[in-house]
């Protein structure tokens, strides 16, 4: 990435599609010299919990955990607003 960044700034890459940390993506947003594009993709994250060890035996302990989650926050916070819930 360190290296993609270095070929970005300096001119010699026109476009880079993917790899870049969430600061580096609001870093180019707010620089004039760049245009960021971003695009909906296929990816996203999850919470795996094991139904079959320990307290995540309990069904209701997974359904509060899973009501408990701020899935705003999490896209505010971990991906800078970038992704959707």
């Amino acid at each position: 990435i360190a290296t993609q960044k270095l070929q970005l700034d300096s001119g010699a890459f026109d476009m880079v599609t993917k790899g870049f940390p969430i600061p580096d993506v609001l870093s180019y947003q707010s620089n004039p010299q760049f245009s960021v594009t971003n695009s909906i993709g296929g990816g996203g994250e999850a919470v795996w919990l094991n139904p079959n060890s320990g307290v995540f035996a309990d069904i209701e302990v997974r359904r509060a955990i899973m009501t408990a989650l701020d899935r705003k926050s999490i896209v505010d916070t971990a991906w800078g607003g970038l992704a959707t819930v």
